[in-house]
């Protein structure tokens, strides 16, 4: 099924992977700010924010809170009061603690690890991962009006995803919290946990929107797989008539749309299946690790070594494609993924688009 998806040019990954959370941001912020500031557009009536047309922010913020990462957005309204558009954090010239390209590996504004490994540390856990976000937006919009006007929202994905149902409700209530004394504009409702399908939608509307897709009409929109930490979201074209397709328009056009977002195949947790499927444990549990100290990783680089501390196991780089491959496959064959898989649902739907692409971004 891979076949089908070609990769980026060397060197676009990151771009495009910053040009999807971009473009999928601002679609989010369609959704949010007309339904928290556009109603009043016709004139100087208050909608029910409080806030008239020409109170409109202009800047809106958006916490991206990933599985491998926190990070800020900055969004800034166009001078027609109209259109929203993605702002570069460099641009306001003031130096995020501990950045480092080398480091990040995007050139970004982010905290890490994921949020979702604050569930349990309280208001506290999240400010470590909020804070330092939140005065550097403080310190860069000074001079840009009045904090409380500048709304501020966040948008978990896989990794709070797979928290239990209580976890996921005492991390999002720490969140809350801190937003709302944060300073900025904030409703409980703009911080959420959207779901694996929906996360899917908005990045294939991103990366159709910011390849120029929609300007061809559905022959020219693509399928996508999207790559994440903790999931891969798969999107296929398809008639609006077949069962389970979503109706979605973008720029007056709808499009049929079928999605399934695949926990646990994001990079992350598919790579930390193949360390426990290496131990002989494809269930991810520890018996027998103390008889086996060093094991010999065939998907990591000759020289290259690491010792994840919840295993206590020493893996050793021992490159070698196919049994890279083997080990991968051997990962998922026992589990449930492997009868709900992509290769499955790729070869089931197929998709009606002008093509297809493959993107990473965690």
């Amino acid at each position: 099924a891979s076949e089908r998806f070609r990769r980026p040019k060397r060197g676009g990954e990151n771009l495009i992977s910053w040009l999807a959370l971009v473009a999928t941001v601002v679609f989010l912020l369609g959704l949010v700010v007309r339904d928290g500031y556009g109603s009043a557009a016709g004139g100087g009536v208050p909608d029910r924010t409080g806030f008239s047309a020409s109170a409109a922010p202009d800047h809106i913020l958006v916490i991206d809170c990933g599985s491998t990462g926190t990070r800020l957005n900055i969004i800034r309204r166009g001078e027609d009061g109209v259109t929203l558009q993605a702002v570069s954090w460099e641009e306001y010239r003031v130096p995020f603690p501990g950045y480092t390209p080398k480091k990040h590996g995007y050139n970004r504004l982010e905290t890490t690890p994921g949020i979702h490994n604050q569930a349990g540390a309280g208001d506290e856990g999240v400010r470590s991962a909020l804070d330092p976000l939140l005065l550097w937006a403080k310190e860069a919009l000074a001079g840009h009006g009045d904090p409380a006007h500048t709304p501020i929202l966040l948008f978990a994905t896989a990794g709070a995803r797979k928290l239990g149902e209580a976890d996921r409700n005492e991390l999002m209530a720490s969140v809350r919290r801190v937003l709302s004394s944060s300073g900025f504009r904030f409703r409980p409702e703009w911080a959420k946990i959207i779901a694996g399908e929906d996360e899917g939608i908005f990045s294939w509307v991103s990366s159709n929107y910011k390849l120029g897709k929609f300007a061809a009409g559905d022959g020219g929109v693509v399928n996508m797989l999207e790559l994440g930490g903790s999931s891969l979201q798969a999107s296929y074209v398809v008639n609006g008539s077949d069962a389970g397709a979503r109706e979605v328009e973008v720029l007056g056009r709808k499009h049929g749309l079928k999605v399934q977002s695949f926990n646990g195949y994001g990079m992350n947790d598919a790579f930390n299946a193949t360390l426990y499927h290496l131990l002989g444990d494809t269930a991810g549990g520890l018996e027998g690790v103390e008889d086996r100290r060093v094991v010999a990783h065939p998907c990591l680089q000759r020289g290259y070594a690491f010792e994840p501390k919840e295993i206590g196991v020493r893996f050793e780089g021992a490159f070698d494609s196919e049994a890279c491959s083997l080990a991968v496959l051997g990962a998922f064959s026992a589990s449930e993924l492997s009868e709900k898989g992509v290769a499955r649902h790729h070869a089931g739907v197929g998709g009606t688009g002008g093509g297809d692409i493959a993107l990473a971004g965690f």
